[in-house]
């Protein structure tokens, strides 16, 4: 039986549903951020991170299509663990950054267009 994070209530253990953590989320927030804005937020802090793309659409639980559910498979627990972790690293680092601009520092991305012909 698979732990839930964010159970729905103490007495029902299933997990919550997206109005259910809209809701959450605004009322913490204030009306500032939604559940999408933070799933947003956090697939940007993954890519910066070196998470692999299909590793991040997993844990966002977005559909694959069909190509991908037939050549993924057993290694994504592992990967999604490992990055969740180091998320969670991330996290615990720069918690108040969370909210700066995604900086992705890439020696290609930072010279100028003439320079990379």
């Amino acid at each position: 039986m698979a732990i839930q994070y964010f159970p729905l209530s103490r007495w029902n253990n299933q997990p919550i549903y997206s109005a259910k953590a809209s809701e959450w989320v605004r009322g913490v927030s204030k009306q500032a951020w939604s559940a999408h804005d933070l799933r947003k937020r956090a697939r940007s802090i993954w890519a910066e991170l070196g998470v692999d793309y299909i590793v991040c659409e997993s844990l966002l639980n977005h559909a694959r299509d069909k190509l991908d559910q037939a050549n993924i498979h057993t290694h994504m627990e592992l990967q999604k663990k490992e990055a969740l972790e180091t998320y969670h690293k991330w996290l615990k680092k720069g918690w108040c950054t969370c909210l700066a601009p995604v900086l992705i520092q890439n020696d290609t991305l930072d010279k100028p267009l003439s320079r990379l012909a």
